[in-house]
């Protein structure tokens, strides 16, 4: 099962990212709840990223782009959810501004991409 899900992953994270292991946290200070993590990391030196953006234009890209493994709004969405669900404090204010941005786009500009730029402001 193990094999499949790394299969899977390196498949789905197969452009613009490297892999990393890292120990993860609860609380400073404390043993992490998690050692050895394996995480896909955006690294500048990697010839597909795509630079520095404001959170807006990353709304923007989220909000229409997709792949293989489906919607990069959905992967955004799931992916909040699933940190809602770990600890009422796991999802970071990025996470959730870009979260809400995303949502107002796709509510507000189904199948009419002119409009997600005035949405945005």
């Amino acid at each position: 099962m193990e094999r499949q899900v790394k299969k899977h992953l390196d498949y789905r994270e197969k452009d613009g990212y490297t892999e990393d292991f890292i120990d993860v946290y609860t609380e400073h200070g404390k043993p992490p709840v998690v050692a050895q993590v394996l995480v896909y990391v955006g690294v500048s030196s990697n010839p597909s990223f795509a630079g520095p953006s404001s959170l807006e234009e990353t709304a923007y890209v989220i909000a229409r782009a997709e792949g293989p493994s489906g919607t990069n709004r959905d992967y955004l969405f799931m992916l909040c959810e699933a940190l809602r669900s770990r600890r009422t404090d796991a999802l970071d204010p990025y996470l959730a501004r870009l979260e809400v941005l995303v949502k107002r786009l796709v509510r507000h500009t189904a199948g009419r991409e002119s409009e997600v730029c005035r949405v945005l402001t």
